[in-house]
């Protein structure tokens, strides 16, 4: 791995986290601050497949979710597990998809990083949810007691972050087209 992919790693990270700070007036009308990763759903899978289309090592989005995690633990001890968690969870998941489809690393395979990138913010849901629900309680416990709307949500969730692959791939396009 070079120096140069982790620099990548953490200015996206950091630009993310910056974007998604200027969000934040919207989060003071959400119900529950787990609402908060389907709103950033499509800012977090842009950013993701961004990376990926250049960053491609075993654990690249795992790495990733460390900057964002460690950024916000300023607001909460409970962003660093549930980021670092959705990133393990949805590297695994791809890597899985990846060997089953026999591409490697999974990547370099369109399909297989919009999936990975729209799953990451999709899983922060019901980590977030689930986090809350133990340690806050309120409408996120009330949440948690229907896990057929959370699981519901979730899916519902990676929507959105397809969303943000497809405006991560216009993106990626129209810079490989101002380099040339």
């Amino acid at each position: 791995m070079r120096h140069k992919n982790f620099i990548i790693l953490a200015l996206a990270g950091s630009t993310l986290v910056a974007a998604g700070m200027a969000l934040w007036p919207l989060f003071v009308f959400l119900p529950t601050a787990a609402l908060r990763a389907l709103i950033l759903a499509p800012l977090y899978a842009l950013f993701v497949n961004i990376i990926l289309t250049r960053v491609q090592f075993a654990g690249a989005l795992l790495a990733f979710s460390l900057v964002p995690g460690v950024i916000l633990l300023i607001f909460t001890p409970l962003l660093l597990p549930v980021s670092v968690l959705a990133g393990v969870a949805a590297e695994a998941v791809a890597w899985l998809l990846g060997k089953v489809l026999r591409v490697s690393p999974w990547q370099k395979h369109k399909t297989l990083r919009w999936f990975g990138a729209a799953l990451f913010p999709a899983l922060q849901f019901p980590l977030m949810l689930s986090a809350l629900a133990v340690t806050v309680g309120g409408p996120s416990a009330g949440l948690v007691a229907s896990p057929g709307l959370v699981a519901l949500v979730t899916v519902i969730g990676i929507v959105p972050g397809l969303f943000g692959c497809w405006l991560g791939e216009q993106i990626s396009s129209r810079l490989r087209g101002l380099k040339n």
